[in-house]
């Protein structure tokens, strides 16, 4: 268990990272181009393939074992904790409300971005199943 926490926060830790690094170079150049639903949709495959990419080195790395609750509990790990960090980053850094938070993945983007991260999650899982069929 002490594995899948240590793999959980790491991954959570590199994904959060390239995502805020990412989120940044989204807002500030693609989205006075594009507009906001059209630069979040075109950063989101972007973010997938490094979510994967992170997720593989990160198993590697730390000698993850393949085993379904390990890697189970590493995604669900660090799904749980981009969900506080998406909430703080709203109420702190965004001032908004819970009630936004909520209403804003509501709408199609919000959704597909949801839908994203808990493909990330899997990540882990499908990364292991992948291991153990080759």
């Amino acid at each position: 268990m002490l594995t899948a926490f240590k793999a959980g926060i790491c991954y959570f830790a590199l994904v959060f990272s390239a995502g805020f690094a990412l989120g940044t170079l989204r807002e500030l150049g693609v989205r006075p181009l594009l507009g906001n639903d059209l630069a979040r949709l075109a950063e989101l495959p972007i973010m997938v393939l490094v979510a994967w990419l992170i997720c593989r080195w990160l198993v590697l790395r730390l000698e993850v074992p393949t085993d379904v609750f390990t890697r189970v509990a590493m995604g669900a790990i660090m799904f749980a904790l981009a969900m506080i960090a998406e909430a703080m980053v709203g109420k702190f850094v965004m001032n908004l409300t819970v009630s936004d938070q909520m209403r804003m993945l509501g709408g199609t983007t919000g959704i597909i971005g949801l839908m994203a991260q808990l493909a990330t999650a899997t990540f882990p899982y499908l990364q292991a199943k992948q291991e153990r069929s080759s």
